[in-house]
């Protein structure tokens, strides 16, 4: 059976402002990747900002584990209000249909609420999972992290506040 490990207990941390935004992220990205990866799936979560959230999955999600995503996205979805997730996937080594319909099922709820998902930084061979079943076509996929940052802060920017091409 496998195990999911949630985050250091400061997931809450009060917002620092979007200056220093793409460095704490890097740093509780670090705190994922310092953990003894194994053939389990890593859930890291956190949320840098009140309508922001940033998941990093690392290891293998499959369907012993892949319902774990839709879990943490639910608790932060509580409120109802509108929220950004980026789920940095540098760190997930596999994935099969399990978790492909866990991102789905996570994008169609996140757009119920006004709110977006973002996938970056895939490894080679989950982006290739990804293309082939076409969701790329569904979910806006970037090659880094900080792309994604970027895109996220770009779309909730006063002046693109309706926007809805993420």
């Amino acid at each position: 059976m496998s195990k999911q490990r949630a985050t250091p207990p400061d997931e809450h941390a009060a917002p620092r402002g979007d200056a220093g935004l793409p460095e704490e992220v890097r740093r509780r990205l670090a705190e994922v990747s310092a953990l003894e990866m194994s053939e389990d799936l890593v859930v890291g979560v956190w949320m840098p900002r009140e309508t922001l959230c940033v998941l990093a999955l690392a290891g293998e999600m499959d369907m012993n584990n892949a319902a774990e995503v839709s879990r943490v996205l639910a608790r932060r979805l509580n409120g109802g209000q509108r929220l950004a997730v980026i789920v940095e996937l540098s760190l997930l080594t596999f994935m099969d249909s399990s978790g492909i319909s866990e991102l789905i099922k996570a994008a169609k709820e996140l757009e119920r609420h006004g709110g977006c998902i973002v996938l970056a930084g895939p490894t080679p061979g989950v982006l290739r999972v990804l293309e082939l079943v076409g969701l790329v076509e569904f979910i806006v996929i970037v090659e880094t992290l900080d792309a994604a940052l970027a895109l996220v802060a770009e779309a909730s920017s006063p002046r693109n506040h309706d926007r809805s091409d993420l």
